[in-house]
C-alpha cells in the first residue's frame, strides 16, 4: 500500500493533477471493503479486524466518541470495534481525523489524513510509543 500525503500546492491545475493521481492510486491500491460492507470512497473512513485489511470491517462518516456500540460487518461471533483495529484506509478526499486511545474522544494523538491508509498498526506507535494495533477506542473529525 503506498504511502499517501495531503498537501496544498500553489498551482491549482497542479493540485488537480495529483489529488487525481492519488485518488487514482488508493482506487487502484486499496482494497475491497469486505462482501456486504460497502465503503463510501469519497466519504469514510473504514477500519478492518485484522492486518492486511482483512476480518470484518467498519465505515464511518462522522465523529464516534466510543467503539464499544460498534461492531464489524461479515465477522462472526460479532466483535466490537473497542480496541481490537489493526488496519485502516481514509477513503475521504478532503477530511482528516483523530482517532484516539479511549472512549469519549480522549487521547486523540494521531491523525488519519485524507486518502491515507495502514495495513499493520503494529508498525505504528502512538506518540507516547505504545503499539497502536488494537488501542483505537474512538475519533473526531479534524480539519
Amino acid at each position: 500500500m503506498p504511502r499517501f500525503t495531503a498537501g496544498v500546492t500553489a498551482k491549482v491545475t497542479r493540485g488537480a493533477v495529483l489529488g487525481a493521481l492519488a485518488i487514482g492510486a488508493v482506487l487502484v491500491a486499496a482494497p475491497p471493503a469486505s462482501a456486504s460492507h460497502k465503503c463510501d470512497r469519497e466519504q469514510e473512513i473504514c477500519y478492518w479486524r485484522l492486518a492486511g485489511y482483512t476480518g470484518g470491517s467498519r465505515a464511518f462518516t462522522n465523529e464516534d466518541a466510543t467503539y464499544a456500540n460498534d461492531y464489524y460487518d461479515n465477522l462472526s461471533p460479532t466483535k466490537s470495534l473497542n480496541d481490537t483495529i489493526s488496519s485502516y484506509v481514509n477513503y475521504h478526499i478532503t477530511n482528516s481525523y483523530r482517532i484516539c486511545q479511549r472512549v469519549n474522544q480522549a487521547f486523540c494523538t494521531k491523525s488519519l489524513y485524507p486518502m491515507s491508509a495502514a495495513s499493520d498498526l503494529r508498525d505504528k506507535l502512538w506518540y507516547d510509543g505504545i503499539d497502536m494495533d488494537n488501542t483505537i477506542s474512538s475519533h473526531v473529525v479534524w480539519n
